[in-house]
């Protein structure tokens, strides 16, 4: 099994709830490093759990499962460890499920990514944050789950391995329950993309079958 370790972080009273971050990892131990020094400089009221692939590779999506199942409070962030924060970006995830009881998981801004989210996509941004689009989806690289929407859904599927589609899967069964989505538009979070999958043999072919995957349990047919 992976090794897991939790990490306490600042705690401020009267701000935002406490966080439990989960961080599933699988080697450059410079990467975690870095995200933890990130995450100390730029956050409060969390705790980190890392969740070490490296000598037990049981998948991305698994290791995730094993941090919620660590989880002792109320809200989860999932993010991979290529990613870096800056002032208030947690506080700022909050606002959405402030302001609207609706929403239950809260997506970031990337500087680059390989979906939609990121400044480049939506230009010119005024409002704090924006609903997604029922039947959308958010990209799991750094996002705020209320974690009642594990008990009440079930956690992600661990068919997805690498998590091509875990996210997507897990955002349908929100959308399908009467919660929804949305997008923090305060913050840009740098997240590189991808740097661990490089280490995983044949991660390419092992993706197109995840997607297949996903695409066969939603009935979804492919595009001609």
């Amino acid at each position: 099994m992976p090794e897991i370790k939790i990490i306490e972080g600042r705690k401020i009273e009267n701000s935002h709830p406490i966080v439990d971050i989960i961080l599933p990892v699988y080697k450059h131990p410079e990467l975690t490093a870095k995200c933890a020094e990130s995450l100390a400089k730029y956050t409060v009221n969390y705790n980190v759990i890392i969740v070490d692939n490296t000598n037990d590779n049981v998948g991305v999506v698994a290791a995730e499962n094993l941090g919620i199942k660590e989880s002792q409070n109320d809200y989860i962030l999932i993010v991979g460890n290529d990613t870096e924060f800056d002032s208030n970006w947690l506080k700022n995830m909050f606002v959405p499920m402030q302001e609207d009881k609706r929403v239950k998981v809260v997506g970031s801004l990337f500087e680059h990514s390989t979906n939609y989210q990121t400044r480049e996509h939506f230009g010119e941004i005024k409002e704090k944050w924006r609903l997604v689009p029922i039947g959308d989806v958010v990209n799991f690289s750094c996002t705020l789950i209320a974690k009642e929407m594990f008990d009440r859904f079930g956690l992600l599927d661990e068919n997805f391995f690498l998590g091509f589609g875990a996210d997507d899967d897990f955002c349908r069964r929100v959308f399908r329950g009467g919660y929804r989505l949305a997008i923090n538009f305060q913050n840009i979070i740098y997240h590189e993309g991808r740097v661990t999958l490089k280490e995983i043999p044949d991660w390419e072919e092992k993706a197109k079958s995840e997607k297949e995957y996903f695409m066969k349990k939603w009935n979804i047919k492919p595009r001609k």
